[in-house]
């Protein structure tokens, strides 16, 4: 029987997983993938692209590395990222076939 701090961690990577394919496969509606190996890419490479968007977001808002840039400028960028964020979904929708 595995230790209590080991369920918890698998645990609460199983959960994590689940809420990252949810708002992932949330992203893409309501074009959903109609073969197997469309769900497979789905699964298997969308916690990835979001868990590393996350990340990069995380990185650009950090207090630390952007303290010499105004908050407004760091808005400014954020409203960018996001537009390009958005043009790229846009794209691969549009790549998909919809």
């Amino acid at each position: 029987m595995p230790k209590n701090r080991t369920l918890s961690i698998v645990l609460g990577v199983a959960f994590a997983w689940l809420v990252v394919a949810t708002i992932v496969a949330l992203e893409v509606w309501p074009r959903w993938p109609e073969t197997g190996a469309g769900w497979i890419a789905l699964v298997l490479f969308g916690p990835p692209i979001y868990v590393l968007t996350e990340i990069g977001s995380a990185w650009l808002w950090a207090k630390s590395g952007v303290d010499a840039i105004p908050a407004y400028a760091r808005i400014g960028v954020g409203v960018v990222v996001g537009g390009a964020y958005l043009v790229l979904l846009l794209a691969l929708q549009h790549a998909m076939g919809a």
